[in-house]
């Protein structure tokens, strides 16, 4: 019994040892074959998520992301320098201030009823609520499409983080976003930033 425990674990490191090589892969931009701009509509179609506002995230950013106040979404990782969840979305309202958010490690966003109506904000002490709209947009490579005039025609702006190869989470993810703008009377502008994908 021992020995099938001891192999079971070694399996689970081996795993997550690997899913981190990947993420690493991404945010140095070295390893991983990029995504082309037709490939992420293909995907996005398949999975039944609206293909507009798609955008790819900014190479020189990342150790903003996951190092300053300004641009990481949870105080705990960031105070102890344990990285960040890159499957992730965040809600703003046209002023540009944080409404909610989740991350792959808040677990299921059923669960906590995010995007219920009204949409509500998480119950999470260590969720970054001073995060700003502007900060989040230069997350984002020529992001030019986003401007102040369009935010403002909007009720919600959910920024989605994403690339294909993070699997069925990162679909679900978009697919449960994606309900809630089919679903609502509220008017949601819906950027999807890809980690590792072209341009058009």
């Amino acid at each position: 019994m021992f020995r099938i425990i001891y192999i079971l674990v070694l399996l689970g490191l081996s795993q997550y040892s690997y899913a981190q090589g990947r993420v690493f892969d991404v945010f140095t931009l070295g390893k991983e074959q990029k995504e082309s701009f037709e490939y992420q509509h293909k995907i996005l179609k398949k999975w039944k998520i609206s293909d507009d506002y798609l955008f790819q995230f900014h190479p020189e950013m990342i150790d903003s992301m996951n190092g300053s106040i300004d641009y990481h979404l949870d105080l705990w990782d960031l105070e102890y320098g344990s990285g960040f969840s890159p499957i992730q979305f965040r809600v703003f309202d046209n002023t540009g201030d944080l409404v909610t958010a989740w991350t792959y490690c808040y677990l299921s966003f059923n669960k906590h009823g995010i995007l219920d109506e009204p949409i509500k904000t998480i119950d999470y002490e260590f969720l970054n609520r001073n995060l700003k709209l502007k900060n989040t947009i230069k997350l984002i490579e020529n992001n030019e499409a986003l401007t102040s005039e369009l935010i403002a025609e909007y009720d919600y702006i959910i920024v989605a983080f994403w690339a294909s190869y993070y699997g069925s989470g990162v679909r679900k993810m978009l697919q449960y976003i994606q309900k809630y703008v089919d679903n609502t009377d509220k008017k949601v502008l819906f950027p999807k930033v890809n980690y590792n994908g072209e341009d058009a």
